[in-house]
Parts: structure tokens; sequence; C-alpha cells
């Protein structure tokens, strides 16, 4: 699903791109303002961060979450990178990434998925 969302999203900036290159940025602005407030109202009540989220929940118990990475896969151009989540010596969520911060975000939203792993950790 990842690559469908990576070729979904190439082609909408293809489009928004065309668009503006024929109409020109306020016309093309105004457009995707309007086609996309649903999204954009959403992302600003609900952010998106599964770090933080992830180290605000271990805080509330004094526990903190460290990340490493512990793969790094194909040539230096096409990179990804796995991260391990950890809490003391626990894994706690593994993610991966073209780049670390994505890994750890993925890394964070495994962890926050997984309830039994962050409960038996201290």
């Amino acid at each position: 699903m990842l690559e469908t969302e990576r070729v979904l999203a190439s082609v909408t900036e293809a489009i928004i791109g065309a668009c503006y290159l024929r109409v020109g940025y306020d016309r093309t602005a105004a457009a995707v303002v309007e086609t996309f407030m649903p999204e954009i109202e959403e992302s600003l009540r609900n952010p998106v961060d599964f770090k933080s989220t992830l180290q605000e929940r271990l805080a509330r118990t004094g526990r903190v979450v460290g990340y490493e990475v512990c793969d790094e896969i194909g040539p230096p151009h096409d990179r990804i990178f796995e991260v391990v989540a950890r809490v003391g010596d626990a894994e706690v969520g593994r993610g991966r990434g073209r780049s670390k911060k994505a890994a750890e975000q993925e890394a964070a939203r495994a962890a926050l998925e997984d309830e039994a792993s962050l409960e038996a950790v201290g």
C-alpha cells in the first residue's frame, strides 16, 4: 500500500504542477486549498507525529524511548533504513523508511499499535 500511496502522491503533484503551468499560481492555489481543505483541517486538528505521541505516553510513567538504526538496505542513492524503538532493553517497535526520521516514525507507530509490548516494558 505504501508504494500505491507514493504513486498517487506523485500523480497528484504532477497534476498540480501542470495546472500551475497552464493557469498560474492564484487559480491553482485556490483549487488546491478548496479540494484538500478537509484533509488540511484534519491534519491541523490531529497531527500525525507518532514519535511525540509515544514519548508523551511513556513519559507519564517515567519511561523513555530510544531509536537505533539496525539495518540500511540498498545503494546510497536509494537507501531504506530499518529502525528499532526500544524502551530500556526491550524492543517495542520496528519500522522502515527512506530516511532515518521516517523509519523512526514507523517504529513509533508500530509501538503505539502494540499495546501489550508497551505495557510489558518497565
